[in-house]
């Protein structure tokens, strides 16, 4: 068994001193199914039949709303390679790509060197609609001829200092930062008059998006619940200084939509999001979310687009049997995990429907661990296991004056009346009880909601390789996007103090200067702020860190 593998079967586990008891208990993760291979070169196979997008010129973009009828000539259900020619794109928009098979699908790819979009004023970046079974990567695959060699990304498990460096990077040079672009954006929606089939069925890998205003990814199409967005793969991505969502999957406004089915999101890094790192909705059956690292979300809360869009995991379900396991989450203001439960005329549910939270590790919030809300299918049992929670420090005042000590780690609303089990977690705040209406114990049962086996302790932080230069012991909630004023609090300067940290413009600066201080502009300001080396990013777990099997997965050489 070779090392990647032992480390994937290895039993995942973490030692926890429980409060009171004065002895070491030993908390065990489950461990992972037996892995496939991850991202073997020559997954594709060597390609027979090729097409070469020409990059544009300087200053200019590719719309190609209709690609098929741009192309008649081209075979749309044999073609093995879409090639996108390296270079610098105002835009990219693809639109008509064609269904195909599992079996054959079409891999859409930068070929002679890095295709760059975005970061040349236009009103959105990269865009791609209809079709099936069809693959968009920067990976480098030196057999099935995908990439560049120049733009490997983290191949060989290299994650450190890897900006710039993927086949493929989406880039909006802060434009519009909390209102602006969103980097990818799939879905069936195109102008009238143009035809398109429904849009499912698709991956998106080793592709790097940053600095983008809004979403790094948008996956949806709004205002359509005929058709659901099947089989969505999303994976090896790292996506970074974002000005709002890390990840808008699943839309949010009202009904009809469309919901999804088999969605993965693996062994991504989503990291410094103004809001929510990860908001999924509309999530059917057969939905898994695991080994991601979600780090420092909400950084922009004080001065967010949106009041209350400031938490760090926002998950809507509707039905089926979806899981979220064995990923690291840090940074909230509102909620950690932001549930709700989505109860859709028309949605069939079944006995075993519902979701399970498990195995990850939850770290700095402001607010709640957990809030489960939404509407109740009487049918479908959420379930909160074997999650550790540390890092609670209550700071929600600061800029919601009605805001009080929430007094629980996970709140449930009276109107989410489906079953709930709350087992073998672990939190180490002795000013917050488990849940509401549970009072000080921490299991029990009262109304739809069972505890067993949970925990108060210390927990341990996670240590990484190297992420922002900062020591496993930081208290990530010193972090926060820089700001003159709190628009969401009625326009107030933003205090900072000795020893904060602020992200702007992809740079990290320490306060330095004793006292209070608002105003100060980190770029004009060095008595202020020190700017500290580029975020190096290699978020992958130290070894010998506590929650060992946690967060990425390494890669095959």
């Amino acid at each position: 068994m070779n090392a990647v593998v032992a480390r994937l079967f290895s039993t995942l586990a973490l030692t926890i001193l429980v409060e009171g008891a004065g002895i070491a208990q030993f908390q065990q993760f489950s461990p992972l199914p037996i892995p496939t291979e991850r991202n073997p070169d020559g997954e594709w196979g060597a390609p027979r039949t090729t097409l070469t997008i020409s990059a544009p010129p300087l200053g200019q973009g590719v719309y190609l709303i209709d690609i098929q009828a741009s192309y008649p000539g081209v075979d749309w259900s044999t073609l093995d390679r879409l090639y996108l020619e390296g270079g610098e794109y105002k835009f990219l928009r693809i639109g008509n790509l064609p269904m195909r098979s599992p079996e054959r699908p079409l891999v859409i790819t930068n070929i002679n060197g890095q295709v760059r979009v975005g970061g040349q004023g236009h009103y959105y970046l990269f865009g791609l609609s209809g079709g099936s079974n069809w693959i968009v990567t920067g990976k480098y695959d030196p057999i099935s001829l995908t990439g560049d060699s120049a733009f490997p990304g983290h191949r060989g498990n290299n994650y450190s200092n890897t900006r710039g460096t993927y086949g493929i990077l989406v880039d909006d040079d802060f434009r519009l930062f909390g209102t602006g672009n969103s980097g990818i954006g799939v879905g069936s929606q195109v102008p009238v008059g143009i035809v398109n089939p429904p849009t499912s069925d698709f991956e998106l890998s080793f592709i790097e998006i940053r600095e983008v205003g809004f979403a790094g990814m948008t996956l949806k199409t709004d205002d359509d619940g005929t058709i659901p967005m099947n089989n969505v793969f999303i994976h090896d991505n790292y996506i970074h200084d974002i000005g709002s969502e890390g990840m808008y999957i699943g839309s949010t406004q009202t009904p009809p939509q469309h919901s999804f089915n088999n969605l993965r999101i693996e062994n991504n890094r989503v990291l410094r999001t103004g809001t929510e790192a990860l908001q999924v909705g509309q999530l059917g059956d057969g939905c898994k979310i695991r080994n991601n690292v979600f780090a420092l979300s909400a950084i922009d809360w004080k001065n967010a687009f949106q009041a209350f869009q400031d938490s760090c995991n926002q998950i809507g379900v509707r039905y089926g049997s979806s899981a979220i396991h064995h990923n690291v989450f840090i940074g909230s203001a509102n909620s950690m995990i932001s549930f709700f439960g989505q109860d859709v005329a028309g949605d069939v549910h079944t006995a075993g429907d519902g979701i399970t939270i498990r195995d990850n590790f939850y770290s700095s919030f402001r607010f709640l661990g957990a809030f489960m809300g939404g509407s109740a299918d009487g049918v479908s049992t959420y379930r909160i296991k074997r999650n550790v929670f540390r890092g609670f420090d209550f700071q929600r005042d600061e800029i919601y004056s009605g805001a009080v000590h929430p007094g629980h780690l996970i709140r449930v609303n009276s109107a989410q009346t489906n079953s709930i089990l709350l087992v073998d977690n672990v939190f180490d705040e002795p000013t917050l009880e488990l849940v509401n209406g549970l009072g000080g114990a921490l299991n029990g049962r009262v109304g739809n909601i069972t505890a067993s086996g949970n925990s108060r302790g210390v927990v341990a932080p996670v240590t990484f390789n190297d992420f922002m230069g900062l020591p496993a012991e930081v208290d990530y909630l010193l972090i926060e996007r820089w700001s003159a004023a709190s628009g969401l609090a009625g326009g107030a300067p933003t205090v900072y103090h000795q020893g904060d940290y602020v992200m702007h413009f992809g740079n990290l600066y320490l306060c330095i200067q004793a006292g209070s201080h608002s105003g100060q502009e980190p770029t004009t300001s060095p008595g202020t702020w020190q700017l500290l080396p580029l975020p190096e990013d290699d978020v992958r777990l130290a070894s010998g860190s506590a929650h060992a099997g946690l967060g990425l997965l390494d890669t095959l050489p």
